[in-house]
């Protein structure tokens, strides 16, 4: 799991610079142990995986196989490979597996009638990528699909709901949380993957009213030292702290108005803090009372940005135009 931690500059942010140019965007995820970025451009057609150096930020190699429309990459340390989703103009979603120490593109999971969602979320035993699929409509129209870290066995999970954008997983229960959100849902389930059943869904709040469930992040949410999870509403902006015995919420701040989340929620290594980015700002929350400690604004960094802590404990900021780093005063 990934943290920023701010006291590795014993200072306040100042503003961002941009390093390199790179179309990025929520596409990339990071590798600490090669200290690499792998990213791709977005929704645009066919496109390299392009691998990064977190150090310098340039461009150093790409996988031996391209991706199409990419609406999301996740690496798992577990078995050094990296699961893209590719969705084909058209076409339906696949995912497509590759090995990081050869970049060579090793297997794919088949193409559903519509678009794999977004990210997916990375556990030591396994990697779990949500999907949907319309053609099939129904109860078995929705769920995720769950590799298996060791043998590459890929199971097929159908949960009942509507359509599942990213995970958080609970380690302490082994549960994933998934947010449902399409034309007619919106509301939280937990599934327990010890017992392979639903375990919670929140009331279903529809489409006119928040929170529009969504896990924007490049990490886990779940912060296993205050056993909570946090979550954003996508439209209006507002930061949850959710029980995650229960799912109930403890408290919620907002992030201001027209300041709809970028793909990042993170926190330094105590969890004390929390870091989010939105349209208009990066800011540090004390997570303890969830009131904003301050705010930068994010100026050419752009909105969107998905925020990584880098192995050396500083950070790096991407979005669909490059690599950004902080200045410091």
């Amino acid at each position: 799991m990934s943290f920023i931690n701010t006291f590795h500059y014993n200072k306040q942010i100042q503003s961002f610079v941009k390093k390199t140019s790179a179309a990025a965007s929520q596409n990339q995820s990071y590798n600490p142990t090669a200290n690499v970025f792998y990213a791709a451009g977005g929704i645009n057609g066919t496109e390299p995986i392009n691998i990064f150096d977190a150090n310098s930020l340039q461009l150093i190699g790409t996988f031996n196989a391209n991706s199409n429309r990419t609406r999301g990459i996740i690496y798992n340390p577990a078995d050094n490979r990296i699961y893209v989703q590719s969705n084909p103009s058209g076409g339906g979603g696949v995912t497509l597996i590759f090995d990081c120490a050869t970049k060579d593109l090793v297997g794919n999971i088949p193409a559903e009638t519509t678009w794999v969602r977004y990210r997916g979320l990375a556990t030591p035993d396994y990697t779990f990528i949500p999907y949907g699929n319309t053609g099939t409509g129904g109860a078995n129209a929705y769920g995720f699909y769950k590799i298996s870290t060791s043998t590459g066995v890929i199971t097929k999970i159908q949960h009942g709901g509507g359509w599942g954008q990213t995970c958080a997983w609970d380690s302490s229960r082994n549960r994933l949380w998934i947010p449902i959100q399409d034309a007619s849902y919106n509301y939280l389930m937990i599934y327990d993957l010890n017992t392979n059943a639903v375990v919670y869904t929140s009331t279903n709040e529809g489409t006119t009213n928040p929170p529009f469930y969504g896990f924007t992040s490049a990490v886990n949410t779940y912060d296993p030292i205050n056993d909570v999870v946090y979550m954003t509403e996508e439209y209006s902006g507002t930061l949850y702290k959710l029980n995650a015995a229960t799912g109930a919420r403890i408290s919620s701040a907002s992030m201001g108005a027209d300041t709809a989340p970028g793909f990042s929620i993170a926190f330094n290594d105590d969890r004390s803090e929390i870091y989010t980015t939105c349209s208009t700002k990066f800011q540090v929350w004390d997570a303890a009372t969830m009131t904003e400690k301050y705010n930068v604004p994010v100026g050419n960094l752009g909105g969107n940005a998905s925020v990584i802590k880098r192995k050396d404990g500083s950070l790096v900021c991407i979005n669909g135009s490059g690599f950004f780093e902080p200045v410091i005063n």
